[in-house]
């Protein structure tokens, strides 16, 4: 299969890949080309969505540096209505200068903006820096503003492990005072310039998408699925059950675990562990 052909199965540009958009990608189509969808569905059908996905990321791996697409202004537009609040002319003159020229003026204005968007925006042009056309002088001038905010607040990274999202576990540490992290979040910023930062511990086999909901990658024989009548999964500290009977017998099939998973960020409530994520399960029959 060729790189073209990979793109369009996924609905994916050649020019932005990178191994976390490749894998929600391809669990998007999972959803819906898994044989067990629709009459219509064929184990080739779906097994070229599973090649097109080992496809683009064997290219990825292979050219690391060709997966930049053109700039989309539309995008930038957007992120600067949204989280700038500067006047009118202000928030139009940032977003032509750093699509057209970087000059003194840009800098200015962004040290104008208040630290926390000031990152956001770095950030941004830092990921898409071969996009604008800037030189590594300038870069370097931007990521030194950067620094400089960083060097007033306290960064902590945490690692926590999927068993401490499933359970909505709290992270408590000292710093001067007693902080509270939920380690479901991506992310904690507190008052006094600390920020929390949360990467899980995750194998190759499991994705948490921008929901919080889980994907993990299973394959059974067909051998452990007669005669019994309850199939049961362990993920991590869950057993996850079903009925043998809803398994359909096929390659590939897509199980459900509905508000079983991570706990859903609510920003009105920080800690709040009502509402839970799904678990999908893309079980694999050996035969």
């Amino acid at each position: 299969m060729d790189l073209a052909k990979s793109c369009i199965l996924l609905d994916l540009n050649k020019k932005n890949l990178n191994a976390n958009i490749i894998k929600k990608a391809y669990h998007k189509k999972a959803l819906i080309y898994h044989p067990d969808k629709t009459n219509n569905r064929t184990n080739l059908e779906f097994l070229e969505i599973k090649k097109a996905y080992e496809n683009l990321n064997k290219y990825i791996e292979e050219n690391p540096n060709e997966n930049i697409d053109s700039f989309n202004p539309q995008f930038l537009s957007t992120f600067f209505s949204k989280f700038i609040n500067l006047d009118k002319d202000k928030i139009q003159y940032l977003k032509d200068n750093l699509l057209v020229i970087f000059n003194e003026t840009s800098l200015k204005i962004l040290k104008q903006i208040d630290e926390d968007n000031c990152l956001k925006i770095i950030k941004y042009i830092e990921e898409y820096k071969d996009l604008f056309e800037i030189s590594n002088n300038y870069l370097e001038r931007i990521l030194n503003i950067k620094e400089e905010i960083l060097s007033k607040k306290e960064i902590i990274i945490l690692n926590p492990s999927i068993n401490n999202l499933l359970n909505g576990d709290i992270y408590i540490f000292n710093l001067k005072e007693q902080y509270c992290v939920p380690l479901w979040h991506n992310q904690v910023e507190f008052d006094n310039n600390i920020i929390v930062k949360i990467i899980p511990q995750l194998d190759k086999s499991i994705t948490i998408d921008e929901n919080n909901n889980l994907y993990f990658d299973h394959s059974v024989n067909i051998k452990d699925l007669i005669d019994s009548k309850i199939y049961s999964i362990q993920f991590f500290d869950l057993n996850l059950n079903v009925m043998v009977e809803k398994i359909k017998i096929k390659t590939f099939q897509t199980l459900v675990f509905e508000k079983m998973g991570i706990p859903k960020i609510d920003l009105n409530d920080l800690f709040s562990i009502q509402n839970k994520s799904n678990i999908y399960i893309n079980l694999q029959i050996i035969f």
